[in-house]
């Protein structure tokens, strides 16, 4: 079984991951802590066998991808300026079983995502709904929590998304 990660790097200080794995008998399983960016990608493959000298590694993404898309409302159609997206509480660390294949929680975090230079932002003037790459994330599997939201540079909007799972 193997676990990859994008963008990947020789020492995990310049993506941020940091990933331990260890032998117990009976359990197999790898943890995975995600960088403060959450900008890295994590697949794993369990083997299917071998097949004329070769292991068929079918790679599954396993993260979460969120991605926030804004627009104008057509009722009054002012463009506005998105500065940062800020998820709290989202899952920072978590154990990932090769056994059920499923991840659990051990510890969670804020993650934040600026757009533009030194959080200059993002104009929204489209009334067509625009996915703004600067606000992509990958998370790991969980409850995602509460989200803010800061546009114009004016104070935080808080929207509660607990009842949402990431999946």
């Amino acid at each position: 079984n193997f676990y990859a990660y994008f963008p990947y790097s020789d020492g995990t200080g310049d993506t941020g991951v940091q990933i331990t794995s260890e032998g117990v008998a009976g359990e197999r399983y790898f943890e995975f802590i995600l960088n403060e960016e959450a900008d890295v990608d994590l697949m794993v493959a369990k083997a299917e066998g071998l097949t004329g000298g070769s292991v068929v590694l079918p790679f599954c993404h396993m993260l979460g991808k969120l991605r926030f898309c804004f627009k104008v409302d057509k009722d009054d159609g002012f463009s506005y300026v998105v500065n940062k997206v800020k998820v709290l509480k989202t899952p920072k660390e978590a154990r990932y079983s090769w056994d059920d294949e499923s991840f659990s929680i051990i510890s969670t975090t804020h993650v934040e995502a600026y757009a533009g230079v030194n959080g200059s932002g993002h104009l929204i003037d489209s009334t067509e709904p625009v996915p703004v790459e600067s606000f992509t994330m990958y998370l790991i599997p969980g409850p995602l929590g509460h989200v803010e939201i800061s546009m114009n540079n004016e104070d935080p909007v808080d929207i509660d998304l607990s009842d949402q799972e990431i999946q």
